[in-house]
């Protein structure tokens, strides 16, 4: 069984990502609680956006641009 004051005061004072987890990965009680204090439809949209938010959070990695490779030309360069 759940705390639900504790568990309410724990989503009030959370931080962006630790909202974002909370609605990622609610325990059977918590989506309970979450759908009462949320209400259903906005609970969905908040979800939507807290898994959103995952995806745009990973690393992208690094790009490296070699001149030339791809047909690249100096158009400033004497001839």
């Amino acid at each position: 069984m759940i705390d639900e004051q504790a568990f309410l005061a724990q989503l009030e004072s959370a931080n962006t990502d630790e909202l974002s987890q909370i609605l990622r990965r609610p325990s059977v009680d918590e989506e309970r609680v979450l759908e009462t204090y949320f209400g259903a439809n906005r609970l969905r949209r908040l979800r939507s956006l807290a898994l959103g938010m995952r995806r745009r959070a990973l690393p992208k990695g690094n790009v490296v641009v070699l001149h030339g490779i791809m047909g690249g030309t100096d158009r400033f360069s004497e001839e």
